[in-house]
């Protein structure tokens, strides 16, 4: 069986080596009948079983499913609907109908989404998941650390549930109040507003491991099963996440290996207790960490674990639609992608989503 990756970003169409899933998929299924291949890696896409796509509401995705149903293989298309709505609004719930258009086979972590015919259960894509970090992760010295850090992209969104605003929030506070304990790294920040911005992430394991805790909010809070790569980045580099988003995170890890945020009435509350923690009781929090890596549960978060899911999903799912999707929702799909990128440019969205806050 040949499986084709299309992944987030066009780049590793060009550079497989670069994506973590593609070297995990790649080595888990040699020698096996499964092949695992970035579609880059296929001359003759006709000899693709199925196409996996990553993402798809980026122009050059939408250019690459023009070009899979110009050869009439549309049932060959799996969606991974990866991400909640607060990031991207083709995810939320009204747009699967619009989504089978392309597709007879969708994976999603949300459960809320599911009808185990064309909608199919994973977790969220934590494929940066390092098993040679396993038992040997060695951390800087309690007193060498700082106190703690955000890595974090600066987004803006209008959904209700966003958690955008609520980590700028933090940042500021810590800006303001704390600076000396306090750094932030990431895309989308203005060093003349925040003092602290210390630039790009070019590896978490190098940033974390100079730091004491990280603040680990998820862009959506109150869904349950939304778990993505961030606090699992924090467990398996050795630092203690503050974290809030899914409604269910103890049912996949520990209490013990997180601090809860939403648990603090004020932001000078969250600061207490971290600056007042002693390295006995921190080092709790990494030895609960180093617990969890030897569970199973651990690896549901692992590549291996979520390709499992999709081919489970390939031998559940029936194609019944089309072999060829219309030009008309090609056409609705480039139109709606393209005032989605104009409202994001001129920060239409994020002005809206300010205003909802103000008025509720």
């Amino acid at each position: 069986m040949n499986i084709a990756i299309i992944p987030y970003e066009k780049e590793l169409l060009d550079e497989p080596e670069h994506c973590p899933l593609y070297r995990k998929l790649k080595a888990h299924y040699a020698g096996s009948d499964i092949n695992w291949r970035m579609l880059s890696e296929f001359q003759d896409w006709k000899s693709v079983d199925y196409f996996v796509f990553c993402n798809f509401y980026y122009l050059w995705g939408i250019g690459i499913l023009k070009e899979i149903n110009r050869l009439h293989m549309r049932n060959r298309v799996i969606f991974c609907m990866m991400e909640p709505e607060t990031v991207h609004f083709y995810h939320a719930k009204r747009f699967i109908p619009f989504i089978k258009k392309f597709t007879d086979c969708i994976i999603t972590w949300n459960r809320n989404l599911i009808d185990g015919k064309t909608v199919f259960f994973t977790l969220f894509h934590s494929w940066q998941v390092q098993e040679e970090k396993r038992g040997i992760y060695q951390p800087k010295r309690f007193d060498e650390r700082k106190l703690i850090c955000n890595i974090s992209g600066n987004k803006k969104s209008n959904h209700p549930n966003e958690l955008y605003s609520e980590r700028r929030k933090v940042i500021e506070y810590f800006e303001k109040n704390h600076s000396d304990d306090f750094d932030l790294y990431g895309i989308g920040w203005d060093k003349r507003k925040y003092k602290n911005y210390k630039g790009r992430c070019e590896s978490k394991e190098e940033i974390y491991q100079n730091y004491r805790f990280a603040l680990c909010l998820e862009n959506e809070k109150n869904v349950p099963g939304y778990i993505t790569e961030k606090i699992m980045d924090c467990i398996s580099d050795g630092i203690v996440p503050i974290y809030m988003g899914a409604t269910d995170i103890t049912d996949y890890i520990p209490q013990d290996c997180f601090i809860p945020y939403d648990q603090f009435g004020t932001l000078e509350e969250l600061y207490s207790y971290l600056k007042e923690m002693d390295e006995r009781h921190y080092s709790a929090y990494l030895q609960a960490h180093m617990r969890f890596i030897d569970e199973k549960r651990y690896e549901d978060f692992t590549a291996e674990a979520w390709s499992a899911n999709v081919l489970m999903a390939i031998r559940q799912f029936t194609p019944n639609g089309p072999m060829y999707t219309g030009k008309q929702w090609f056409f609705m799909l480039d139109l709606w992608h393209k005032i989605y990128i104009l409202l994001h440019r001129a920060h239409v969205i994020g002005v809206l989503g300010e205003l909802r806050r103000r008025l509720r």
